[in-house]
């Protein structure tokens, strides 16, 4: 089985990057959909293997303070509306 974790130490090095771990790249790609509005567990969990959603949350689960400021202005937003209508 190829050595993947030691070829991408051997690149950052080569390269002169911040060492990088596959791992890294999972838990960025996860934090881009839920920034990205994506809050579907089955679709999320799909794109990244896992079969068990609550490893899903209690491990990717947190909010990033950009996600978090987004779902605030949504908020904001809803009440605004709402109380212009009633």
């Amino acid at each position: 089985m190829p050595n993947y974790a030691g070829a991408l130490k051997t690149l950052c090095n080569r390269n002169k990057i911040t060492h990088t771990t596959s791992h890294m790249f999972r838990h960025t790609h996860e934090t881009i959909m839920w920034e990205a509005g994506i809050s579907d567990l089955n679709y999320i969990g799909g794109r990244l293997g896992d079969v068990d959603k609550t490893i899903l949350l209690e491990t990717y689960g947190h909010m990033s303070s950009r996600s978090a400021q987004l779902n605030n202005n949504k908020i904001n937003e809803f009440m605004k509306k709402w109380f212009q209508t009633n």
